[in-house]
């Protein structure tokens, strides 16, 4: 998965599942997201979620939300530059999303 498209069509857009456990999971055109638990870039192509495809919701003070993987790193976007991955050990800029409801 990349983060370099400027508007949303129906390939960036998630449906927020709820995964028990406080947890979440993503959706898109009927797949899930996966962290690939930080072992290499993020995908969007389970039918199914397990564990590598559950995230914590964490809601930031500006009004975003980061994502935190079972392996307890964050996604990161790097500023569009490569493919997203789920490494960074901390969340600042890159691992910030906003949400559009």
């Amino acid at each position: 998965m990349n983060c370099n498209r400027p508007t949303a069509s129906a390939w960036e857009q998630f449906l927020v599942v709820d995964a028990g456990a406080g947890k979440i999971a993503l959706q898109s055109m009927g797949k899930y997201v996966s962290s690939e638990n930080g072992t290499q870039a993020i995908t969007c192509n389970r039918t199914t979620y397990g564990d590598w495809e559950k995230f914590d919701w964490v809601p930031t003070t500006d009004g975003k939300v980061t994502l935190r993987g079972n392996n307890g790193k964050f996604i990161s976007s790097a500023n569009g530059t490569q493919a997203m991955t789920c490494t960074r050990a901390t969340a600042s800029g890159w691992e910030a999303f906003g949400v559009n409801q």
